[in-house]
Order: C-alpha cells, then sequence, then structure tokens
C-alpha cells in the first residue's frame, strides 16, 4: 500500500464517526432547548438513536436526513403550514450537516496536499 492508500484509509475510518455523531450531537441539542411538553412528542431517545443508526447505515449521509423526521414530530404546533416548515427545516439541518462533513474532506485533502503526499490529487478523496 502507498502512502496514499492508507490516508485514503484513514479519512474514510474518521468520516464515519463524523457522519453518526454530527446529527446525534444535533438532535440532543435541539431537544434540550425545547420545551418539556415539546419535547415529550419526540421519540424516546433509544429509539431516535437506533434510527439515526439505520439511517446511517442505509443511505449515505442518511444521519443527515434524520434531522428531518425529528423536526415533524417536534414542531410547535399541527397544521399543514407549521408542517411544511418543519420539512423545510429538517431539510436545511440535513444540508448543514452534510456541508460540514463535505468541508471536513476538503480541508482534510487540501492539508494532504500541501504536505505533499505523493500520489495523492485534490479531488481524489471527494465522494
Amino acid at each position: 500500500m502507498q502512502t496514499a492508500d492508507i490516508l485514503e484509509m484513514v479519512f474514510v475510518v474518521s468520516t464515519i464517526p463524523l457522519t453518526l455523531a454530527l446529527p446525534i450531537w444535533l438532535q440532543r441539542a435541539l431537544l434540550r432547548r425545547m420545551t418539556p411538553a415539546r419535547r415529550s412528542r419526540a421519540w424516546p431517545e433509544n429509539e431516535q438513536l437506533a434510527r439515526t443508526y439505520l439511517c446511517a447505515t442505509s443511505v449515505p449521509l442518511g444521519a443527515a436526513l434524520s434531522m428531518i423526521p425529528l423536526c415533524w414530530v417536534t414542531r410547535k404546533q399541527r397544521g399543514p403550514l407549521h408542517g411544511a416548515l418543519a420539512v423545510v427545516l429538517g431539510v436545511l439541518w440535513a444540508a448543514l450537516i452534510v456541508a460540514t462533513i463535505e468541508f471536513y474532506g476538503f480541508v482534510w485533502s487540501v492539508v494532504l496536499h500541501l504536505l505533499g503526499v505523493p500520489g495523492l490529487e485534490l479531488a481524489h478523496l471527494g465522494r
């Protein structure tokens, strides 16, 4: 194995916990900021963790997509307008998570490029 192959493997292995931990952390932070009545509409924590893990293992970046149902079940009020706003908010949170993960990959590739790792190009680590 060449150095570039090993570093790519390290990148992939370090991205896996990030793709799962970031949505879980964000969901917990959002739930802590909610009122007890609103928080009670959310799924129990162990079910939410299981759903997030299932999404993460089923769909690429699926853990980020688990923000959409979380925003749906914890929306402030019922009704079509609040439902639509909850879905939009969930999509925005998911996009922020994906952007953060992509930025991590970009920074990783730039650092490796600056270190002059042979056989590594900037686009090499992209998805």
